[in-house]
């Protein structure tokens, strides 16, 4: 019973840091709710839902970056053949290396390594293997992590060359600053904050009318539209809406399902207008093709077509006699149902701001305003004092589009981005608050 006693304490000690450490992750997840709810329900809608063309191995480290932990600069990079140290790239020195390994074949300092080593693993590609694992962009970011272990192993090493020397410690420790001087010095950014765009381009920008976009090739020129002034069709965000990216890569007779945020038109299509896509800037030439003087952001449609799913929409959006100043192509029935006969109108945006439209209309008869912007289901109009419809419906219009039916008479209202999944993440923050202030207290 005497030899059982610590084996038990133990257990116990085990049971309970368990407890703890899953009560705090749950206790991250639900302080941050707020965030990452809504954050998840745009990638689900976004080209990024689908993963990386490639697959999960596109974006993965290569074997010769294992050489940069511990090298730096040149005879890192002569090895593994790749000069660029970004993502695809790893360094921690070979002196907070050597540490690292000598805290982790400690038994304390186990479950680090392994904690690393299994993060190392699948930032080489080995997320692919994984359940949901296509999701994984760019698994080389893991190595961040793995690399923080590591950082912290080696702290530990130099606390047991502390404890067997002072001033052995005080070396091995100066050893890895050095290091890590000399790392940032040879690695320095080379390339230039402020970037040269030819002449073509910024006169062909300055010809933009307010609201109008650009395509660049992504490959060779990304952010140039920041940089112009120029919105792009892909937005600057990280998440491309995937409605969107299917329609423009449709309208290039590239299959949906292969959407992305990199295309360059090889032909004009009636849809770019609608876009208001107008101006293609590529080089080397440098080359700036002028597509067709682009469609309002507000139309007034009152003809519509109910598609039957993605295949059909597109479809209908895609077709030669499309008209969408005439026509919007709808997933739902539009109420109240716009007036074919009808005519005249106005729709004028007067506030904006990045999640919400503040819009006016005046109609003498029904039609469904089409906004040339990107939907998603977290879209939602409200209606403001003195507005003819007491509520208003959001609805997909031509795949990518967002849409609202209005009846005769004068509207007011805000279109605004509210998910459902913003307000869960609201409730479970402020929920979580005063859970863990007293979990803290209690302590």
């Amino acid at each position: 019973m005497l030899a059982r006693a610590p084996r038990g304490a133990r257990a116990r000690q085990r049971a309970r840091f368990a407890r703890a450490l899953g009560g705090a992750a749950l206790a991250a997840a639900a302080l941050s709710a707020v965030q990452w709810l809504p954050g998840l329900e745009a990638a689900a809608e976004s080209t990024r839902w689908a993963g990386a063309p490639g697959g999960p191995s596109a974006f993965a480290l290569r074997p010769g970056a294992l050489l940069s932990l511990a090298f730096s600069a040149g005879l890192a990079d002569a090895l593994k053949g790749d000069p660029y140290f970004w993502e695809t790239s790893l360094h921690l020195g070979g002196g907070a290396l050597a540490l690292a390994a000598w805290a982790g074949s400690r038994r304390e300092g186990r479950p680090a390594l392994a904690a690393a080593a299994v993060l190392l693993f699948l930032a080489f590609g080995a997320a692919r293997f994984l359940p949901l694992g296509s999701l994984f962009r760019a698994p080389a970011r893991l190595a961040l992590p793995a690399c923080a272990f590591l950082s912290v192993l080696a702290a530990a090493g130099v606390d047991l060359a502390a404890a067997r020397g002072r001033d052995a410690g005080r070396f091995l420790a100066l050893l890895v600053v050095f290091e890590a001087l000399a790392f940032g010095v040879l690695n320095a950014p080379a390339d230039p904050i402020a970037r040269e765009l030819p002449a073509a381009w910024e006169r062909a920008a300055a010809a933009f009318s307010p609201g109008e976009r650009a395509l660049f090739d992504l490959r060779t020129d990304p952010n140039s539209g920041l940089a112009l002034g120029v919105p792009e069709p892909w937005g600057y965000g990280q998440l491309v809406p995937r409605r969107w990216a299917e329609l423009v890569f449709a309208s290039q007779g590239v299959p949906a399902a292969e959407a992305g945020s990199s295309l360059i038109l090889r032909r004009e299509h009636p849809v770019l207008r609608l876009l208001r896509v107008r101006a293609v800037l590529t080089r080397p030439a440098p080359h700036v093709r002028e597509l067709a003087p682009t469609l309002p952001r507000l139309l007034l449609a009152r003809a519509w077509t109910l598609a039957r799913g993605r295949e059909d929409a597109l479809a209908a959006v895609l077709a030669p006699g499309f008209d969408p100043e005439r026509t919007a192509v709808l997933e739902r029935e539009p109420v109240p149902a716009p007036d074919p006969a009808g005519t005249g109108g106005s729709a004028r945006v007067v506030a904006e701001d990045s999640d919400s439209l503040t819009i006016e209309a005046e109609l003498p008869s029904p039609a469904v305003l089409v906004v040339a912007d990107s939907y998603a289901t977290g879209w939602r109009a409200d209606a403001l004092p003195g507005s003819a419809q007491a509520s208003y419906d959001v609805l997909p219009a031509d795949w990518a589009l967002r849409a609202v039916p209005l009846a005769a008479g004068r509207h007011r209202f805000v279109l605004r981005y509210a998910p459902a999944s913003f307000a869960l993440g609201v409730l479970l923050s402020l929920l979580a608050l005063p859970a863990v202030a007293f979990l803290g207290l209690k302590r």
